[in-house]
């Protein structure tokens, strides 16, 4: 295997950054050739995707947001098999593949290159559409991803917990529309919608614990209008999973959802929150993606 990485130095509030050279001299440790990658945008992924497409297996460093970015500007390639040293601050997907922290140990992982024909989200809205690998969500939980990227003085959980605080007192509910497979269909007033690829968001949060990443289906948590006594209560039971006892919580499984609303809603996917938006659809691609897993 002769792999190529590509370094998101901006990951985890730009700590990547300073340690890009210990990486490196840690990847030269497992391997005896291979290429790397410094990009500082995701524009700048376009400008390598000639060289990319050499090598058969792409791996990020970074978050979940870098190796979105890097599966949605280089699914055009053919052949390609993914894989990620994580690097970010939530690194929820590598929770649901079982991927450690640990460098040296992601590294072995990458070495022993056993992967699974994973699951890919499409999103598509009224003004962009792209892939995602681990979830999407609206609403509350997104409107805290967005707050949370907007901080760059605190690195880690910290600056997620103050975001989803001040995000408490400050949510407004909007009505919106959502069908799921053409079986469920109703119009209410959420605390927040997530589709799952993957089990987990926000670095803690097990919103949909029974996604499978590689079953050809979301999983959907619908989360009904709440007060915030009862969301605070109730934060035990989502970081452990077993928040289906909470009667305002519906988990539904589903292949096609479309959510709309006359109001513009907070969305992110794998971390990333681009605009608000109105009109909302979400399709997955069965076993679009091979990834490098244990």
């Amino acid at each position: 295997m002769k792999p190529i990485f590509i370094f998101n130095p901006n990951a985890a509030n730009g700590k990547l950054k300073r340690k890009i050279n210990y990486v490196l001299s840690e990847i030269q440790n497992y391997f005896n050739e291979f290429n790397y990658i410094i990009t500082n945008n995701e524009n700048e992924i376009d400008k390598h995707l000639n060289l990319i497409d050499q090598y058969n297996t792409i791996i990020g460093v970074g978050g979940d947001g870098t190796i979105n970015t890097i599966i949605n500007h280089s699914l055009k390639l053919n052949n390609k098999t993914y894989g990620i040293i994580p690097f970010g601050s939530g690194n929820d997907l590598i929770y649901t593949l079982n991927i450690p922290k640990s460098i040296k140990k992601s590294l072995q992982i990458i070495k022993n290159n056993r992967f699974l024909n994973i699951d890919l989200g499409y999103l598509k809205t009224e003004t962009f559409s792209k892939y995602f690998l681990n979830a999407i969500g609206i609403g509350f939980d997104a409107m805290v991803a967005y707050k949370t990227n907007k901080i760059k003085f605190i690195d880690g959980q910290l600056k997620y917990y103050l975001s989803l605080i001040y995000c408490l007192f400050k949510y407004k509910y909007h009505q919106i529309k959502v069908n799921i497979d053409e079986k469920y269909n109703n119009t209410l007033n959420p605390f927040l919608i997530t589709i799952g690829n993957g089990k987990r968001t926000g670095g803690a949060f097990l919103l949909t614990p029974d996604a499978k990443i590689d079953d050809a289906t979301f999983q959907v948590c619908l989360v009904d209008q709440v007060s915030i006594p009862f969301i605070i209560k109730s934060i035990s039971k989502v970081i452990k999973g077993t928040h289906n006892t909470i009667e305002q919580v519906n988990l539904i499984h589903g292949k096609k959802i479309k959510i709309s609303s006359q109001d513009n809603l907070y969305i992110h996917f794998d971390g990333e929150t681009p605009k608000q938006v109105k009109d909302i659809e979400i399709t997955i691609l069965p076993k679009r993606i091979k990834f490098i897993i244990p």
